[in-house]
């Protein structure tokens, strides 16, 4: 029984993070924004600088999603337009009033594309302004520790372990130990994930306390067998170490003999059967 416990103890303090792991969480909104490839596009893009005829190109596609190739728009632009020429910067080989007619569109699509941009630029600006968190009240995060922590060893139910060894009584845990180690810089923690506050793990304090505590007592349990030296005595520590019953010429064994079997082990010490025969 007493083995079992140890290994319990010892998952439950494997299972426990020793350090708090504290991770800021993006809004949705700015998630949203930022994980949108199309947004990036715009946000990245150079609009006012932007050739009139690529303004022309981007606006035909935008009207025309069939033209899936710029060979396609550029077809499609000379059907509108059969003297338009791209390579033409200064009026794309147009006369006056085509040029004109095709500038104040080229020109109109540029506004909405900063219009949007703009748009876009704010909104990741409001995403951005988190709240500044309130200032810390220390008087209040000093009281709910010491009240987590007296609930904790309030709720602490020690161990009952059946050790049936004749002149030994298994001592109850000193729960100052568990609030000392509430309060020291190796306090185990936890993170509440709502408010991002750091608070002792009772659990996992008690559980550290309770480990040393039976770990320690170990080598008077050994003592008082080894006084006592009857045969009962011998099987309860080998079953409450072990946890289980000694093997049947486990009596004759002698402590040394077994010293180099391999078997469970305690904080590095191998446990073993005690001997009759001290």
């Amino acid at each position: 029984m007493l083995q079992a416990r140890l290994e319990e103890l010892e998952a439950k303090l494997n299972s426990t993070p020793s350090e708090p792991q504290v991770k800021y969480q993006v809004p949705e909104e700015l998630k949203a924004l930022i994980e949108n490839p199309q947004t990036l596009a715009i946000l990245n893009e150079n609009i006012a600088d932007k050739p009139l005829a690529t303004l022309v190109m981007e606006q035909f596609w935008q009207e025309n999603p069939w033209a899936t190739s710029e060979s396609m728009i550029r077809e499609g632009l000379r059907r509108q337009y059969p003297d338009i020429d791209f390579d033409i910067p200064e009026n794309l080989g147009l006369s006056d009033v085509e040029f004109a007619q095709l500038e104040w569109k080229g020109e109109a699509y540029r506004k909405q594309q900063m219009d949007e941009q703009a748009q876009l630029r704010g909104q990741l600006e409001q995403a951005m302004n988190i709240e500044q968190p309130a200032p810390i009240d220390n008087e209040a995060i000093n009281a709910e520790w010491a009240a987590r922590v007296d609930n904790g060893l309030n709720g602490y139910k020690p161990t009952d372990l059946a050790l049936n060894i004749p002149g030994y009584e298994f001592p109850k845990l000193d729960l100052a130990k568990v609030q000392e180690l509430a309060y020291s810089e190796n306090a185990p923690l936890m993170v509440d994930p709502n408010t991002g506050f750091v608070w002792p793990n009772m659990e996992a304090a008690t559980a550290l306390a309770e480990l040393a505590h039976l770990k320690a007592q170990i080598p008077a349990m050994l003592d008082a067998a080894k006084r006592a030296a009857p045969r009962e005595a011998v099987q309860a520590i080998n079953q409450t170490l072990n946890n289980q019953a000694p093997l049947p010429n486990s009596m004759n064994q002698t402590f040394s003999s077994q010293n180099g079997q391999s078997g469970p082990r305690i904080g590095g010490m191998r446990i073993v059967g005690v001997s009759k025969d001290f």
